[in-house]
């Protein structure tokens, strides 16, 4: 194996390393999962991993996955103090898959305290 290089964008590089390698992950690591940043998650590259199991974040800057967030939001932060989560079947990229939606107190704490300080540095 070699290394790719650090200054390849990052959803280009995801599909030269599965292409290259991905015999030799299958057979010499018995690998099943690629497990991989949002930078994975593209239209393109979902239809080129179609013989894979993957797990990735999907970039909150996809129309769908902000338009999921403002849908199921309200649902799971009923009660702050709990964490909630939603699975949900939905189709990108012409590729089905399942969501999982998650609400987490102590993310929703670490977001808290970053919009208090910009609010104390805005003056507000």
């Amino acid at each position: 194996m070699q290394t790719l290089n650090g200054n390849n964008r990052d959803k280009e590089s995801f599909r030269e390393m599965i292409c290259d390698f991905t015999e030799q992950m299958r057979n010499d690591f018995q690998l099943e999962y690629l497990i991989a940043n949002s930078a994975l998650y593209s239209a393109e590259n979902l239809k080129f991993m179609n013989a894979w199991k993957w797990i990735s974040r999907v970039p909150e800057t996809l129309r769908l996955a902000s338009d999921t967030l403002d849908e199921w939001a309200p649902q799971l932060m009923c009660a702050l103090s709990q964490s909630q989560c939603r699975r949900l079947e939905t189709q990108y990229g012409e590729v089905k898959q399942r969501w999982v939606v998650i609400f987490s107190p102590e993310a929703y704490q670490r977001v808290q305290k970053t919009i208090d300080k910009q609010c104390q540095q805005q003056g507000v």
